[in-house]
């Protein structure tokens, strides 16, 4: 390495240090403001509430609301840099499967028929329960509203693969969508309840990406979409 290397590396070693520096005091210095914001807000409606005026109080939800959203962002930008630090256990497919389902059934009540081919035998890492959630999500939020919502499971493994898919019938992405949406804070439609702040797609293929693997999303229209996740076996 000759000396230009060398400083280069060091400048670059410098600055990755000082994006850990800002992104610390980011995520962990300015989370406690923003509760106390979304804190005091609370405080000021529930003490004030009957001096106020309807419109006052409406902009007091606004506050609160907005201070909610952003402590979300934060939350999410953590888990999105700390995917590296995830204890990457192995289980059962099948179980990080259905640990992942009970928790979409949980938070949703919406009626939905989920199709499950075989589940192979194959014991894969834990964090892929993230994976899965976030991608069974996408279709439970992105429903149509006109027809009862169907996701469909199936899995490919030969020598080399392993193959997830996941088809449903809702609404569809649009083409010029259909990549960004991996990227953080990338929402495909705004406003829908429950769809989070675009971070979810974001994690789940940066997992992916530490296992050297790949996600795409195939969509026509509004037939619905197909999320599809191949890894080679010999990453976990």
């Amino acid at each position: 390495m000759n000396e230009r290397e060398e400083i280069d590396g060091k400048q670059i070693n410098n600055l990755e240090n000082d994006l850990k520096e800002l992104f610390y005091i980011f995520t962990h210095d300015f989370e406690q403001p923003v509760r106390n914001i979304k804190v005091f807000a609370d405080f000021l409606k529930r003490d004030a509430a009957s001096k106020l005026s309807e419109k006052e109080c409406k902009y007091i939800d606004f506050i609160g609301d907005a201070a909610e959203s952003l402590q979300s962002m934060i939350i999410d930008l953590v888990e999105y840099n700390q995917i590296d630090l995830i204890n990457h256990n192995h289980q059962d497919l099948s179980l990080i499967l259905n640990s992942a389902i009970q928790k979409l059934k949980e938070e949703f009540n919406n009626e939905c028929k989920i199709t499950i081919d075989d589940v192979p035998k194959v014991n894969i890492p834990n964090s892929f329960e993230i994976v899965l959630y976030n991608i069974l999500k996408n279709s439970f939020c992105f429903r149509s509203p006109d027809r009862i919502l169907k996701v469909e499971l199936v899995f490919d493994v030969n020598k080399e693969y392993l193959t997830i898919s996941v088809r449903d019938n809702g609404i569809g992405i649009p083409k010029d969508l259909q990549e960004v949406i991996f990227k953080p804070f990338k929402q495909i439609i705004k406003g829908i309840q429950n769809t989070g702040n675009g971070m979810g797609l974001a994690i789940s293929k940066k997992i992916i990406d530490s296992f050297l693997g790949n996600i795409i999303v195939q969509s026509d229209g509004n037939l619905g979409s197909v999320f599809t996740i191949q890894i080679k076996k010999e990453e976990f």
